[in-house]
């Protein structure tokens, strides 16, 4: 989006990044259209709302998305390089949503009654994070969970795994 801004605006030029410890070659930057398949039931019932296929399709262009029909249940979406927060299907039934209008979805109670609750621990860590920040500290939140990777070869640090804190899967 920045590409605005060049002296020739819209425009960028791709680069080859070559990696040294696997000679690997990514181009960056990356413009590919991601292309996503998702059910129409699927959708419907994150909406709440039922919604036919084709419909689905006209109310994601509203919203800068491509789509096609592929079945009475299927489409798929074509996803630009400027939608980084569209990950999921459930993204796109979020930008379904907000296209067939918010207050136009009928409400209705869950299937399920459930309670909940802030965690005890969650409320007090809350408090203290008050309490520090009125006392003058500042809070620093980082990006601790990363891949090995990306904390080591890709920015060329193999050292940097001895001192990384790793989370173990189950």
């Amino acid at each position: 989006m920045f590409s605005r801004y060049c002296a020739k605006p819209f425009t960028f030029e791709q680069v080859d990044v070559v990696y040294e410890h696997s000679n690997e070659t990514k181009v960056t930057l990356d413009i590919s259209v991601r292309s996503i398949e998702t059910e129409v039931k699927y959708i419907n019932t994150v909406v709440g709302v039922e919604i036919e296929a084709q419909q689905t399709v006209d109310l994601l262009q509203k919203m800068g998305l491509n789509g096609k029909k592929l079945s009475a249940e299927k489409i798929s979406v074509d996803v630009p390089i400027n939608r980084s927060d569209v990950l999921h299907p459930c993204d796109i039934a979020e930008d379904v949503a907000i296209a067939y209008g918010i207050n136009n979805i009928p409400f209705a109670y869950p299937s399920t009654s459930t309670t909940g609750g802030q965690l005890t621990i969650n409320k007090i860590s809350d408090l203290v994070r008050q309490e520090v920040a009125q006392a003058g500290y500042s809070e620093c939140l980082n990006f601790a969970l990363c891949s090995i990777a990306e904390i080591t070869e890709l920015i060329n640090r193999k050292e940097g795994l001895k001192e990384a804190i790793q989370i173990g899967i189950l």
